[in-house]
C-alpha cells in the first residue's frame, strides 16, 4: 500500500472521528424495574413441633416459587417482627434469604399496605389446630399452631359447627359444645372470621 494512500485513509478516519456524535442522548436510559413478588398463600403443619410450613410466592409473570419456613424463620412486616400466618397473604416480597439446598427461609421480610393492591381478593384459609381458647359470649376461638404460636378468630352468626364422631356421619352442632383440646379444622375467607369449623373426633 502507498504512503499517499495511508495518509489518505487515515485524514479519512480523523474526519469521521471529528464530526461524529459524542455528546451523551438526551434520552438517558431508564432503569429497569424490578420484578415484585408477592405472598401467595401460606399453610403452617399443627402436627409439627418446630413449626413447618410453607409460603408461596408469586412473581409479576405469575411464576409460584414455594419455600419452606420453620419456628427459626424470622418473619419482619414493616420492619416489625410478626406471626407467621394467611395475615401476609398479598404482602410484598422485601428481602428473602433462605437456603439454597433446602430453600428454606432464615428471613422473610414483608411490606404491606399501600403498596397492596388495592381490589386484591380477601386472604383466605384453612388452619389445623388444637382449640385453645373458646368463648361463646365473646364469639372468639384461638386455635394453637404449634411452636407456641396460636390463631384468633371471631365467630359469626353464618359460622357452621361440624362436629365429627368415630364411626357417625358428620353433623352439625352448636359453638358452645366445642372445647379446649377439640382437633379443629377452620376455614376463613377473609382470614379474621371462621366460616366453618370442623371438630375432629377423638382418637383413641
Amino acid at each position: 500500500m502507498s504512503r499517499r494512500l495511508v495518509l489518505a485513509l487515515a485524514a479519512c478516519a480523523l474526519a469521521a472521528a471529528a464530526f461524529a456524535d459524542v455528546s451523551p442522548s438526551p434520552w438517558p436510559r431508564r432503569p429497569r424495574p424490578a420484578a415484585s413478588r408477592k405472598i401467595l398463600k401460606t399453610e403452617t403443619d399443627p402436627a409439627s413441633a418446630t413449626g413447618d410450613g410453607k409460603v408461596t410466592v408469586v412473581d409479576d409473570a405469575g411464576k409460584k416459587t414455594e419455600f419452606p419456613v420453620n419456628a427459626a424463620t424470622r418473619v419482619m412486616r414493616d420492619g416489625k417482627k410478626v406471626s407467621f400466618d394467611t395475615a401476609l397473604i398479598g404482602d410484598l416480597v422485601v428481602l428473602a434469604k433462605f437456603d439454597p439446598k433446602t430453600k428454606t427461609l432464615s428471613v422473610l421480610e414483608l411490606r404491606s399496605g399501600t403498596d397492596k393492591p388495592a381490589a386484591a381478593a380477601p386472604p383466605s384459609g384453612r388452619v389445623l389446630g388444637e382449640v385453645a381458647f373458646a368463648d361463646a359470649l365473646k364469639g372468639e376461638l384461638s386455635v394453637k399452631l404449634g411452636a407456641g404460636r396460636t390463631r384468633t378468630f371471631g365467630i359469626g352468626e353464618k359460622t357452621k359447627i361440624v362436629r365429627e364422631a368415630e364411626g357417625k356421619p358428620a353433623a352439625e352442632a352448636d359453638f358452645a359444645t366445642v372445647k379446649v383440646g377439640d382437633s379443629v379444622e377452620v376455614l376463613s375467607g377473609d382470614g379474621k372470621t371462621a366460616d366453618e369449623i370442623r371438630v375432629r373426633a377423638a382418637s383413641r
